[in-house]
């Protein structure tokens, strides 16, 4: 039987009130008021201060990291259970004057929330969490201290080993520094693998983000670089295969040129696939929203949308502010008024910041969402330069019915980074992921809050985990916080097609593309045999011209299996098996 652990939320009235008439303002900003007093330094690069917005001590609610101290410390304020803060000594946490950006992660995998500094003009810092807010600085043991100009970080299992390893992105001003994959091998200690996966990348780098854009089970990455339009740097996309990394910029179409800044992952059409946000200038066009096709590709449809304007995009959350089921869209902005475009099924997304009280005139750069109070919906917190540290509380999303799912691991990627979550309710189904970073210098919780309107039961929820394994849960009733294992996973054995060379279930055109790709570009293939639709024991260009004309009728069907597969033989199986030709 599946085996979770359920706490039960607060309950919340059920309503339909569209935003911005409730008696209350949609969201009030109480950051002071509940103790996050500071003023954010805008002195060092200008362009910003990162923060983690997470649990770091372990008692179930949302604490703050923060960078961005004019004497160079690291700021902490441990939350009370209802949203108001108390600063914490930040003990064992090294002060620097240009600490960047910050993420949070347990990559020693102890349950607890490390936090990994980037400094843009000294070496970054890595330190453990010890508990009680306590840190020990492991940087020099971990060797994880680059001393590049590092903008972002990201946490994900890219060799699917279990341990969460680090990519550190440079944004170099004279475009001569690497960004930096560090492999973590389990021992407290990393390896720096960029020249062996060959991902060397020079260039203006801001952020980067591991997320499964093929829900095949492995974390794959993008990387927004700035410059684009004037120094043809190209925003990047790998596709992983089985820890093999594959610049798939060009032919996903996610390789923009943009002067791109914070990066956005979600899913506002609701169509299952993970869709990029990325933040722009001007000088680069406006802000661009990659919509994931489901077969590898992207288009950009922002106009369509009506989400691109900027004058100066920065940080980006993609999130259900109103408990409505939709995604909605808020982008900080250093030139005009901070957007939040309202998701919904029509189209364009009206732009309801001003309505909400979330339109600050100000540089601001970093934003987290998550639910400081408990109360069932997102709050924001916003870092701006030169700017005292903002909390929105959130009072619309209270009107309606939501969930919180938190992922546990028996692996040592204990949170799930590059989980994929699917639930269904209301006849809707509705899709988020869990990631090791948030969209600029920032670490957002590892919870997935979901709206559900005025749904009261989540019939089904279907985890997609890292490595492969599915596992299916529910039915849940509404407004709780529920906490799901991998314990009951199962890792699906695709069905061997002769001639479905990319294990898709079907034979079509694309898998004969793939075969050529195969002999001509080393493209990998899962599934060898597959691919030898003239069943003649070999690979060659044959096989490609065999299923093109079985496609189009101009030759013979493609065979099915050996008998010696059997008629559900696996990918698995006819690969190890010489029996199944």
């Amino acid at each position: 039987m599946p085996r979770w652990v359920v706490s039960v939320g607060i309950a919340i009235c059920v309503a339909t009130a569209a935003p911005g008439l409730n008696a209350q303002a949609p969201f009030t900003e109480e950051g002071a008021a509940r103790g996050l007093a500071l003023f954010m330094y805008g002195g060092g690069e200008g362009w910003g201060r990162g923060m983690a917005l997470n649990d770091l001590d372990g008692d179930g609610d949302l604490d703050v990291a923060m960078t961005g101290s004019i004497t160079g410390a690291m700021s902490l304020w441990e939350n009370s259970g209802a949203g108001n803060f108390s600063p914490r000594d930040a003990t064992g946490i090294p002060s620097a004057a240009l600490y960047n950006g910050i993420t949070a992660a347990d990559y020693d995998a102890d349950g607890d929330l490390d936090l990994y500094l980037a400094n843009y003009n000294g070496p970054n810092v890595l330190v453990r969490n010890d508990g009680n807010f306590n840190f020990t600085d492991v940087t020099a043991t971990a060797m994880v201290g680059d001393a590049g100009h590092t903008a972002g970080c990201a946490w994900g299992d890219y060799d699917g080993d279990g341990w969460i390893d680090l990519l550190v992105t440079n944004h170099s001003p004279q475009g001569t520094e690497n960004n930096r994959l560090m492999r973590n091998l389990g021992d407290g200690t990393f390896d720096d693998v960029t020249d062996e996966l060959l991902l060397q990348e020079y260039g203006p780098s801001f952020q980067a983000l591991f997320f499964d854009y093929d829900r095949d089970g492995d974390s794959d990455l993008y990387v927004t670089n700035d410059k684009g339009p004037t120094l043809g740097y190209e925003c990047r996309l790998w596709r992983n295969d089985d820890g093999v990394l594959t610049d798939v910029s060009a032919s996903s179409g996610a390789g923009i040129f943009a002067m791109a800044m914070g990066l956005g992952v979600g899913d506002p059409n609701r169509d299952g696939y993970l869709d990029l946000y990325v933040t722009n200038t001007p000088l680069g066009d406006d802000n661009i929203l990659l919509v994931n096709q489901g077969d590898g590709t992207f288009t950009d449809e922002s106009s369509s949308y009506g989400i691109g304007a900027c004058a100066s995009g920065w940080g980006v959350e993609l999130l259900d502010f109103d408990n409505d089921g939709y995604e909605d869209i808020f982008v900080l902005d250093g030139g005009i008024p901070n957007s939040l475009y309202h998701g919904g099924p029509t189209l364009p997304y009206p732009n309801i910041a001003q309505t909400l009280g979330l339109a600050l005139i100000a540089p601001s750069y970093s934003v987290s969402a998550g639910d400081v109070d408990l109360d069932g919906d997102l709050d924001l917190v916003v870092s701006s330069s030169n700017w005292p540290l903002e909390l929105y509380i959130n009072h619309e999303g209270e009107t309606r019915n939501w969930i919180d799912i938190s992922l546990d691991s028996a692996t040592p990627n204990t949170r799930a980074i590059g989980a994929i979550v699917d639930i269904v309710a209301g006849g809707v189904t509705q899709t988020q992921a869990v990631y090791g970073t948030g969209s600029y210098k920032n670490s957002i919780p590892y919870s997935l809050h979901f709206g559900l309107d005025t749904a009261t039961t989540v019939d089904s929820i279907t985890v997609l985990w890292p490595g492969g394994g599915v596992s299916e849960h529910g039915p849940f009733d509404a407004n709780q916080r529920i906490t799901l294992d991998d314990s009951t996973a199962i890792v699906p054995q695709p069905v061997f097609i002769r001639g479905d060379v990319n294990s898709d279930g079907s034979f079509d055109i694309a898998d004969s593309v793939l075969t050529l790709s195969h002999l001509f570009l080393a493209e990998p293939i899962d599934c060898l045999r597959s691919a030898d639709s003239n069943s003649d024991q070999s690979l060659d260009v044959a096989d490609a011209v065999y299923s093109l004309s079985a496609l189009f009728g101009l030759g013979s069907a493609i065979d099915g299996p050996h008998p010696a597969c059997g008629e559900a033989a696996s990918a698995l199986s006819c690969v190890s098996s010489p029996n199944c030709p």
